[in-house]
């Protein structure tokens, strides 16, 4: 990844009014399931459909006003390299249509390892701003997107953002790319 980010890139994300997509009404039943573990945090499953899984922390239950949030895409088509390329390609036009890309990295396959994509995007809305660490990889012959989100709610939240990505962006970027517990993961994607 590159370099931290400048309090002037994240306030004029703020400045741009950037839209942002709703989420989409909680599911009944989301509470079900096993919980996962992300920078030495709980998070809890919330809502999930077709290959989408929502966690947040104990105290944050509401999916409209949460601060902190671990989602988890399982693309059954994607099998090989060349499908999770296009997946984070979309993923990234996806980001720059609704936000501001700050950061991408990809790691070419090795022998030991299949490619992985990583991108870092500020998204906002009036009285909102979000920024989504995306890390996309393939396990087991299906693409996986992890996103760890992080929101402020506030009227002029571009400040408070840049604060909170120069105190853990780095940070949030290095447990997102060192994060290996699949196990969970890949039993949702066995559903």
């Amino acid at each position: 990844m590159t370099s931290t980010l400048s309090r002037r890139a994240v306030l004029g994300v703020l400045a741009a009014s950037l839209p942002m997509p709703a989420l989409a009404q909680v599911a009944s039943g989301a509470g079900a399931g096993v919980p996962l573990e992300f920078d030495g945090r709980v998070f809890f499953p919330r809502w999930g459909r077709n290959g989408q899984h929502e966690f947040t922390p104990e105290r944050e239950t509401d999916l409209q006003s949460w601060t902190n949030m671990l989602t988890v895409n399982v693309h059954r088509a994607v099998a090989d390299g060349e499908g999770l390329a296009r997946l984070a390609n979309g993923i990234l036009s996806n980001y720059r249509q609704n936000g501001r890309v700050l950061k991408t990295l990809s790691k070419p396959a090795r022998p030991d390892s299949p490619a992985e994509h990583m991108i870092t995007a500020v998204l906002g809305r009036p009285g909102t701003l979000e920024v989504a660490f995306t890390r996309v990889v393939l396990r087991r012959e299906r693409g996986v997107v992890l996103t760890y989100s992080h929101r402020i709610h506030a009227p002029d939240a571009g400040p408070a953002m840049a604060e909170w990505l120069n105190a853990n962006g780095n940070r949030v970027e290095a447990v997102l790319a060192a994060w290996r517990d699949f196990a969970r993961i890949e039993a949702l994607a066995a559903g």
